[in-house]
């Protein structure tokens, strides 16, 4: 991504291109342009505002579950440059993730299941 200028290992996210969409369906075509993956399962975690001082943005956070590769993923997005990353649950935790979504969600569904 352009605003950080350096790579970053996050969780599928996108913006709302259409005031038709919500963001559950703006999520489930992320996850599919992002990483391929058909969504069989989706529940919403948390809706934050990272900057509520500053911009009126709200992140929704969901929990994804897929199983079945539809497509390449890889995004759509010229200025977009990524590369699907597979981890287990133990490299998840031990993982320095830099991305403010990233963290807050996996905390989220780490205190949700317990781990």
């Amino acid at each position: 991504r352009t605003g950080v200028e350096d790579y970053m290992v996050e969780i599928p996210a996108g913006t709302i291109d259409n005031e038709g969409n919500s963001p559950k369906e703006t999520i489930i075509r992320e996850i599919d342009e992002e990483t391929g993956y058909k969504v069989d399962w989706i529940k919403l975690i948390t809706i934050v505002h990272p900057a509520p001082a500053f911009v009126d943005e709200e992140l929704h956070i969901y929990y994804a579950e897929v199983s079945e590769k539809i497509s390449e993923g890889g995004g759509t997005d010229e200025h977009e440059f990524i590369d699907i990353i597979e981890m287990d649950l133990d490299e998840v935790e031990e993982y320095d993730f830099r991305d403010m979504k990233t963290e807050l969600a996996l905390n989220k569904v780490f205190r949700e299941i317990n781990l």
